[in-house]
């Protein structure tokens, strides 16, 4: 029995480049084929695989937008609570209850 042996990060990335633009032009059912040999050669996740195939390999950490909250999640509560009294406070006029 052979021991399988692990690719490098720079080698999946020159694999990813490769077999991208095959998988891109494919139908659906060369795509299958495409993305069974892919994940057996990389050992990726098959949804993994198809999310670098689309999208391909990002290079560092690229994020999506993230909310305030999410950027000040860290900070203490009682700050998030000043802002969001503001921001009430800011929004109250255009508020409707529904009940008028």
């Amino acid at each position: 029995m052979m021991k399988e042996e692990k690719l490098s990060q720079q080698s999946k990335r020159e694999l990813v480049e490769a077999v991208r633009g095959r998988y891109l032009r494919a139908v659906r059912k060369e795509k299958s084929k495409i993305l069974d040999e892919f994940v057996a050669i990389t050992g990726f996740h098959r949804k993994h695989a198809i999310r670098v195939l689309r999208q391909g390999y990002q290079r560092g950490r690229e994020r999506r937008p993230t909310t305030d909250l999410q950027r000040h999640g860290n900070q203490r509560p009682g700050r998030n609570m000043a802002h969001l009294r503001l921001y009430l406070w800011q929004k109250a006029p255009t508020i409707s209850t529904g009940n008028g």
